[in-house]
């Protein structure tokens, strides 16, 4: 498949084209906002009041402690892990089969 064909399919595809311009903001900025601000501390937040709605008065102050710190680092980590993942596929993609024969002895 020859280069600019290639480009062509990636340009087309939906997917690759949100994530280049996703990716062209950064790593440390798609972590933050995704994973920790859109995903650590909603849950954060729906698992205190959750908490507060059952438990009432007698709610224990370790475990605000533990949702409001572990909740956003489970998602600063699953931010990371999904920008890794969306990275790899971003590159496979990117990848052309004539760029991979190149150096090779046939």
């Amino acid at each position: 498949m020859a280069i600019h064909t290639m480009h062509r399919i990636i340009r087309k595809n939906p997917k690759t084209t949100r994530w280049a311009q996703v990716r062209a903001q950064g790593k440390s900025r798609f972590v933050w906002y995704y994973g920790v601000l859109g995903l650590g501390i909603p849950i954060a937040i729906f698992k205190l009041c959750l908490d507060l709605s059952q438990r009432g008065e007698d709610f224990p102050v370790l475990s605000v402690l533990l949702n409001v710190l572990l909740l956003p680092i489970c998602g600063l980590l699953v931010g990371v892990l999904t920008w890794s993942i969306s990275e790899r596929r971003y590159q496979q993609r990117h990848t052309s089969p004539d760029s991979e024969q190149i150096g090779k002895v046939v």
